[in-house]
């Protein structure tokens, strides 16, 4: 048995040293840890500033709800810019850095994917102007996927345009400017209008497979039966969307908080607890940067900055927590351990949903059942990367903290806060 969890293990490092060392893999993780990591983070906090729970409308933190109701609207201004941006950003940043990979010009390549970029998934308005809400939904982190994917299609048909040294040519003695402005005229009216019919095309396609198919979808989830399929089902397809940069609505949202994931223990948050707890100085820092959005139930600064998205290792835990903390928290439900009294709530939710259950005891124990469950799935994977990130670039005293069990750590940090403690009551005491 032992003999073949080593080799298991050694296979997981061949797949993350050759994940590692794939080109656009590589250079997506680069952008999503370097960029889109403190956009999407920065964003979240002006998230949570403008939006407080419900529960802060009492006492002192009325102050908060109050503050914030003033101007909500300017405070989201900030986070449409940076986290609403994220996706536009790391296609730009890819296409950039995938130029510079193939001898292409690298601001050129990367301009014209931008601009395919919003040619493609911009939906024909008549004179309807987007608003800054619906513009973030499509340049933001939930159109990662389509982002990358035009970024290589773009790079690989500006390759082959250079290749086939197709172009315009220009006669000797005009200005730098000017020749390299008209060198540019060919690749832009080729890339750009060829990329707006190939998503003209594939808008047109969906609409007629979504009216053709969605009768049969419906009578699929009748299928299903229960809403306990159907859970188990939404919550599987969510995580896989995750995973592949593919998301729709990734905030607190009540519906997801109540039904989906009862209780809130967020599929991410045991991670960040693992983090914290980690002797790396670079999963520490993660897991103190990303604490506070992972306990509002905002996912994405954890899923760029790690990262999650594309990544083999942590694929398996993610997807099997979420599965199973919706089969414990819909049983949970189905069996009448827990009443829902279903009403809107305001504001973002932390460890979600407690305002709108009857049995508040159990649903905290719900919440910390959650949380173990996610701290086994993940320990295995978290050792193994936390391992391979410490081996790579780690510290002398980083590698010696390897082999201190997670129990042990966990003591040590109560002991640090119990000396601090003690400190900090004895300041001010004669001697």
């Amino acid at each position: 048995m032992k003999e073949k969890l080593t080799l298991l293990k050694t296979k997981l490092i061949e797949i993350l040293d050759k994940h590692e060392k794939n080109l656009y893999v590589s250079n997506v993780k680069d952008i999503l840890v370097s960029l889109c990591f403190p956009m999407t983070l920065i964003g979240s906090i002006f998230y949570i500033a403008a939006n407080p729970p419900e529960w802060t409308n009492t006492g002192l933190l009325k102050l908060w709800t109050s503050a914030a109701y003033g101007i909500r609207e300017q405070l989201m201004i900030p986070y449409y810019l940076t986290y609403g941006m994220a996706g536009i950003t790391a296609s730009f940043m890819l296409s950039y850095c995938l130029a510079k990979n193939k001898n292409l010009d690298p601001l050129l390549s990367a301009l014209i994917t931008a601009i395919s970029y919003l040619a493609i998934l911009i939906p024909g308005y008549n004179d309807t102007a987007l608003t800054l809400l619906e513009l973030s939904k499509i340049t933001g982190p939930s159109s990662l996927l389509s982002g990358f994917i035009i970024s290589a299609a773009c790079i690989n048909l500006l390759a082959l345009i250079k290749s086939k040294n197709m172009g315009f040519t220009i006669k000797k003695g005009v200005s730098p400017a000017l020749s390299y402005g008209f060198k540019n005229i060919f690749p832009i009216m080729i890339v750009v209008p060829f990329m707006w019919l190939i998503g003209w095309g594939y808008n047109i396609l969906l609409n007629y497979l979504t009216a053709f198919l969605s009768p049969a979808f419906i009578n699929y989830k009748g299928l299903l039966g229960s809403s306990f399929a159907k859970a188990i089902l939404g919550s599987l397809q969510t995580s896989l969307m995750y995973i592949i940069g593919m998301n729709g609505e990734v905030l607190g949202t009540p519906s997801y908080s109540i039904f989906s994931n009862l209780g809130g223990a967020s599929t991410l948050l045991p991670l960040i607890i693992l983090f914290l707890l980690s002797p790396s100085k670079h999963l520490k820092q993660l897991g103190t940067l990303c604490i506070i959005p992972g306990i509002f139930n905002i996912p994405y600064p954890v899923l760029l900055a790690v990262p999650i998205i594309l990544n083999p290792v942590y694929a398996l835990p993610f997807i099997a927590h979420s599965i199973l903390s919706t089969f414990m928290n819909e049983a949970s439900v189905s069996s009448g351990l827990i009443s829902i009294e279903v009403h809107a709530i305001s504001g973002t939710a932390i460890l979600s949903g407690n305002l709108t259950i009857v049995n508040v005891i159990f649903i905290i124990l719900l919440q910390l059942l959650n949380i173990a469950l996610g701290l086994c799935l993940y320990y295995p994977f978290y050792k193994l990367h936390e391992e391979w990130l410490i081996i790579s670039c780690g510290t002398k005293s980083e590698k010696t903290s390897l082999s201190i069990p997670l129990i042990s750590r966990v003591k040590i940090i109560i002991d640090k806060l119990h000396s601090l403690t003690l400190i900090n009551n004895n300041k001010g005491r004669p001697l």
